[in-house]
């Protein structure tokens, strides 16, 4: 393969493009030797995983494919690539379309809920903006805002430049040590004292979350897929953040079909890497029909 960079180890790759303080200098990992040791390869397809870094092999002829591997070919040499969902090529391109017009459509017949829940809030309310923005991860760890109606008293709602700087805060000023061990564990309240009485009936319907709709528009968010989590939940993934991180987060999934907040935290992170690592269109459409059942009970929903 002329033109290709040739490195006797991955240390010495690292060190030649300058990847150990610039990772973007490196564009994918190709291992050429079947012959590495079995510590070498998981350094090599752990780094290229967390990194999101495409990893290649030249397989012997003994060579076995992982379950999500494509077979091709470069240079005239067969070599297959690691891939950590079935979400590529056309289907990517399918599930944006989809997300778009979806938005748009959503966006459009929803005009009128939008406007009486805005009333509502300004009526109830009046001290604080009607959209609350927070802080989650995107595909690849990219950092978005993304849109709810707010339904917490605006006394109580955190950020930066609030009185009470998280959740944790506001619970500990109110003496709610209880409360704060429940979130700790969950990310979650079920009942949360800082949510207003109009705001529970908001998240019980789900209506709080959609100007969402305007995150699938503008590609934040798809209308399926994963949830959207804050950075710190990151850690709940273990090895699994990168497969988790392979898809952006969607308004609704597996999970909000499953019982929603009444999944313990490890069945959050168990089917959502089932999304990635499974996806396709239909599972797309199964999810989205058992969404509007899922609304209507209202189950899990706090």
């Amino acid at each position: 393969m002329p033109g290709l960079p040739v490195y006797e180890s991955f240390a010495e790759a690292l060190r030649a493009t300058g990847t150990e303080s610039n990772r973007r200098q490196l564009d994918q990992i190709i291992q050429a030797d079947s012959a590495f040791d079995a510590e070498a390869v998981l350094e090599m397809v752990s780094y290229a995983s967390n990194n999101h870094i495409t990893y290649r092999v030249v397989p012997n002829q003994f060579g076995l494919y992982a379950a999500r591997s494509v077979v091709g070919t470069l240079g005239g040499v067969t070599m297959v690539e690691m891939r950590l969902t079935p979400l590529e090529g056309w289907g990517r391109v399918a599930k944006r379309a989809f997300d778009v017009l979806g938005a748009m459509v959503g966006m459009i017949i929803l005009v009128p809920v939008f406007l009486l829940v805005a009333l509502a809030i300004k009526i109830k309310d009046p001290s604080g903006p009607l959209i609350f923005r927070h802080r989650r991860l995107s595909r690849d760890g990219q950092p978005v805002y993304i849109y709810k109606f707010r339904t917490m008293l605006w006394k109580y709602c955190d950020g930066p430049n609030r009185p009470f700087k998280s959740a944790e805060d506001t619970f500990r000023a109110m003496g709610r040590t209880d409360l704060v061990k429940e979130f700790q564990k969950t990310q979650k309240v079920e009942n949360d004292p800082r949510v207003s009485r109009f705001g529970q009936f908001l998240r019980r319907s789900s209506l709080d979350e959609l100007p969402q709709l305007w995150n699938v528009f503008i590609g934040d968010l798809s209308i399926v897929g994963p949830r959207p989590i804050i950075a710190s939940e990151l850690a709940h993934y273990g090895a699994n953040k990168a497969s988790f991180l392979a898809l952006k987060p969607g308004m609704t999934g597996l999970w909000q079909i499953s019982g929603r907040s009444d999944l313990s935290y490890d069945e959050r992170v168990k089917l959502d890497i089932y999304y990635v690592e499974h996806w396709s269109l239909f599972l797309d459409l199964r999810i989205l029909f058992k969404t509007v059942f899922a609304l209507l009970g209202t189950r899990g929903a706090y």
